[in-house]
C-alpha cells in the first residue's frame, strides 16, 4: 500500500514513497545492529564464566579455633565463676570454684580416724612388746626349769611326775584365765548388742515425746565404754593365749627330755621361742599398720578431690560462654565455662565437591574480610580433607540447603590479630 510522504517546503505537488517489505526491514536491522548483538553475547558469556569459574576461585573461610570446655570431675554446687564472656584467660588460671563442704567434711572424718589409728598403734606395739618380753622371761624360766627338773629327775622319778603336774597345773590355770576372759568378752558383746538395739529404738523415736536425748547420750557412752572394754579383753585374751602356748611348749619339751645334760646344753629351743615372739609382734601389728595406710590413701584422694574443685583453664584462650552460674548444681562431667583457643594464622575453608579435586597443598590464596574493610592477606593451602563431607551450616548458602565438599586448611604466616570464627573471602590464585 502506498502512503503519502511529508510535503516538502516549496514543493508544489505531493510525492508518495512505497513502504519496504517486512523481510527487508528485518534484514536491515540485523545488518546495522550486529555490533550490539555481539557485545550482548560477550557480556552474557563473561557473566557465565564469572559465575562458573569464579565459584572455584572464591570461597568462604573462617578463622580456625579450638573450643574447649572446663568440665567438672566431681558433682558439686557451683560456688563462684571468676570470668565472663569475652575475657582472655591464661593456661592454669582459676576460672571457677565448686563447693568443697562435703569433701572437707569427709576429710575431717578420715583425718580423725587416721589420728586415732596412729595413736592406738604405739599402745598396741607396747602391749605386744610386753608379751614378747614375757615370752623371753618364759624362755629363761624354761632353761632354769630344765636344769632344776633334770637334777630332780636323776634323784627321784617322783620329781619328774611333780614337775609334769606343775606344768599341767600352769596350763590349766592359764586355760581357766582364758575361759574367764572369753566369758567377759561374750558378756560385753551381749551388752553391746543390747545397747545398739536400744540406741536404734531411741533414734527411731527421735523428735517425739517418747525420745529422751539424755538416754541416747547415756547409751552412746555405754556403747563406747563397752567397745573399749571388749578391745582391752581381746588384747588380754591374746596375751593369755600366748602364755598358754608357751606353757604347753615347756611341758612338751620337758616330757621329751632324754638326758638331763642334753636339756641343760640345748639352747636352740629357747632361741627359737624368742624369734617366734618377735615375729608374733610384727604379725599382730600388721592389721593396724595396714589400716593406717588405707586411711592415708583416702586422705590423699580427698585432698586431690578438693584441689579438683578449683577449675582452671586448660590453655590460653577467650571465654565464649559461661554455662552454669553460681548456686547451680553441676553433675559429674558438666561444662562450667567454654573457652575458644585461637590457632594463629590458621583458617578452615570449604570447597564444593565439583572443585575440591583441583585444590592441593601448597596452592597460594588471598583472603579478604567478608564483613569489614581490611587489607588482603596472603596464605597457602596446607591440608585438604580426605573425603567429601556435608558442609557445616556456616558454609551453606542457607541453613536448610545442604551442600557437600572438602575441607581445606589454610595457613597465613605473620597474620595480624584475628578474631576466632571471623569469615573471609578466599581467592585461589594458582
Amino acid at each position: 500500500m502506498n502512503v503519502p510522504s511529508a510535503r516538502r517546503p516549496g514543493a508544489g505537488v505531493t510525492r508518495f514513497i512505497p513502504r519496504l517489505p517486512l523481510r527487508r526491514r528485518i534484514h536491515g536491522v540485523v545488518r546495522n545492529g550486529w555490533p550490539l548483538l555481539v557485545w550482548g553475547l560477550a557480556l552474557c558469556g563473561a557473566a557465565w564464566l564469572y559465575v562458573v569459574d569464579g565459584a572455584r576461585g572464591r570461597v568462604t573461610a573462617i578463622v580456625a579455633d579450638d573450643r574447649m570446655a572446663v568440665n567438672t570431675q566431681y558433682a558439686a554446687r557451683v560456688l563462684s565463676v571468676l570470668v565472663k564472656p569475652g575475657d582472655r584467660v591464661a593456661a592454669g588460671q582459676l576460672v571457677a570454684t565448686l563447693d568443697p563442704s562435703d569433701a572437707r567434711l569427709r576429710l575431717d572424718v578420715v583425718a580423725a580416724d587416721l589420728a586415732r589409728l596412729e595413736a592406738d598403734a604405739p599402745a598396741q606395739a607396747q602391749a605386744w612388746r610386753r608379751a614378747a618380753a614375757a615370752a623371753r622371761t618364759d624362755a629363761a624360766r624354761l632353761r632354769l626349769d630344765l636344769v632344776r627338773h633334770a637334777g630332780e629327775r636323776q634323784r627321784d622319778s617322783l620329781s619328774m611326775v611333780s614337775a609334769e603336774r606343775g606344768f599341767a597345773d600352769d596350763v590349766e590355770a592359764i586355760e581357766d584365765r582364758i575361759i574367764v576372759v572369753a566369758g567377759e568378752i561374750d558378756h560385753d558383746r551381749a551388752v553391746l548388742r543390747e545397747t545398739d538395739a536400744e540406741l536404734d529404738r531411741l533414734k527411731a523415736l527421735a523428735g517425739s515425746a517418747a525420745a529422751a536425748p539424755v538416754s541416747i547420750d547415756v547409751l552412746a557412752a555405754r556403747h563406747d565404754a563397752t567397745s573399749r572394754r571388749i578391745e582391752a579383753n581381746e588384747r588380754r585374751l591374746a596375751e593369755v593365749s600366748h602364755q598358754r602356748d608357751a606353757a604347753l611348749n615347756r611341758a612338751k619339751r620337758w616330757s621329751g627330755i632324754a638326758q638331763p645334760c642334753s636339756a641343760v646344753q640345748d639352747d636352740e629351743a629357747p632361741a627359737a621361742g624368742l624369734g617366734a615372739a618377735a615375729e608374733d609382734v610384727e604379725i599382730a601389728l600388721a592389721p593396724a599398720y595396714a589400716a593406717i595406710r588405707v586411711q592415708e590413701e583416702r586422705l590423699r584422694a580427698i585432698r586431690a578431690e578438693i584441689d579438683a574443685l578449683s577449675l582452671r583453664a586448660p590453655a590460653d584462650g577467650l571465654v565464649s560462654e559461661v554455662v552454669l552460674a553460681p548456686g547451680e548444681f553441676a553433675p559429674v562431667g558438666a561444662s562450667i565455662v567454654t573457652l575458644v583457643a585461637h590457632r594463629p594464622g590458621r583458617f578452615v575453608a570449604f570447597v564444593p565437591e565439583g572443585e575440591g579435586l583441583s585444590v592441593g597443598p601448597g596452592e597460594k590464596v588471598v583472603l579478604r574480610p567478608s564483613h569489614r574493610r581490611g587489607d588482603p592477606i596472603e596464605g597457602r593451602v596446607v591440608e585438604v580433607g580426605a573425603a567429601v563431607v556435608e558442609a557445616p551450616i556456616r558454609f551453606r548458602p542457607g541453613a536448610a540447603v545442604p551442600i557437600w565438599g572438602r575441607e581445606v586448611y589454610l595457613q597465613v604466616d605473620g597474620a595480624p590479630q584475628l578474631l576466632p570464627g571471623e569469615s573471609y573471602n578466599v581467592l585461589f590464585t594458582d
